[in-house]
């Protein structure tokens, strides 16, 4: 009888330790998970846009922004690109809606208020896509981390999201100042338009066709294929000419609230001596036509001229603003009321 209960304390001991080292295998595996901690990345501080956001030493990133929004993503960096995983994408864009509205469907609030979504792509279950989104003003960012489903990238999501933090976005000021030889010289090659029932002229690169406009004229690159109108180039000038007898400001004061609302931010503009008129830039910014604008307000006795560049180049921002910017310095530099 002794030598059963030795056997059955013996079985409940070797038992017992078995449970004990099971334990201690659990929480030398939990203890194994890296804990992530943002306090030593790096940062990327967007101004334009409103935004900055941390990220992991040995990570980098590719963006594709303009003034108005676009996307980044950032990852480890790999010999093969396409293997780079997990990895973190950030997009801005702008809504009228409240962050209620667009987060209804697809994202759910956390304790701390925030608007979280967890959504597993079909047919891979062990990987996640997590993300958060909030709002500034009328700006609205989405940051995703797409990874496998663990904790450690539990907590990298974690670190990410609470690194990023948005503040007013800079306002873009445009370098349009020129000198006299500058523009003689870039624009010697230039065609000169000149129509005396408006009582103006303006030189326009020779390659532009002139395209009669109600109240005005446009001159203008080859038509766009499937445009909607023939109005639909990709670069072009327009002058428009009315009678208004109010001062500079009050012609053109809901134009820019316009232009402002409709950008979510306040556009650069400058006031600036042309011809002896009085005549107020408004910087590059997009309206509902489509494209980036910049326009110049010229006050001529009871006339107002509006002189409009538009690019619809689509291939790369930089072009675009170098249209509607440099160019457009050009071209409004000459303009002059007969």
């Amino acid at each position: 009888m002794r030598n059963v209960v030795v056997g059955v304390m013996v079985i409940a001991l070797v038992v017992f330790s078995g449970c004990s080292l099971d334990k201690n295998e659990e929480v030398n595996q939990n203890e194994q998970v890296e804990q992530v901690s943002s306090e030593n990345w790096n940062e990327y501080e967007n101004k334009n846009l409103g935004f900055k956001i941390k990220y992991p030493d040995e990570w980098v990133y590719e963006e594709s922004f303009t003034d108005f929004g676009g996307r980044m993503q950032l990852f480890k960096e790999e010999s093969d690109t396409d293997a780079a995983f997990p990895y973190v994408e950030v997009q801005v864009y702008t809504s009228k809606e409240s962050l209620d509205d667009i987060a209804r469907s697809d994202y759910s609030k956390d304790e701390n208020g925030n608007y979280i979504s967890f959504y597993s792509p079909e047919g891979e279950p062990d990987k996640v896509m997590q993300s958060k989104i909030t709002k500034n003003g009328d700006w609205v960012y989405n940051i995703s981390l797409f990874s496998k489903i663990d904790e450690e990238n539990e907590n990298l999501f974690k670190e990410i999201t609470e690194s990023f933090v948005t503040f007013f976005r800079t306002i873009r000021v445009p370098d349009i100042d020129i000198t006299e030889d500058d523009i003689k010289k870039k624009t010697s090659g230039w065609k000169t338009y000149d129509n005396n029932g408006m009582d103006f002229e303006v030189k326009y690169p020779s390659d532009f066709e002139v395209v009669d406009i109600e109240k005005g004229v446009m001159v203008a690159t080859e038509e766009l294929p499937g445009a909607h109108s023939e109005n639909y180039r990709k670069k072009q000038f327009s002058i428009i000419s009315v009678v208004d007898e109010k001062s500079l400001d009050l012609a053109v004061i809901d134009e820019i609230s316009k232009i402002n609302e409709s950008n979510n931010v306040e556009i650069f503009t400058k006031k600036i001596e042309l011809e002896d008129n009085e005549a107020l830039y408004v910087g590059s910014h997009y309206d509902n036509e489509g494209g980036v604008v910049s326009k110049l307000f010229i006050k001529n006795g009871p006339r107002l001229y509006t002189l409009e560049a538009r690019s619809l180049i689509y291939e790369e921002y930089e072009k675009d603003i170098q249209f509607v910017e440099n160019e457009f310095a050009l071209f409004f530099n000459t303009f002059k009321v007969l």
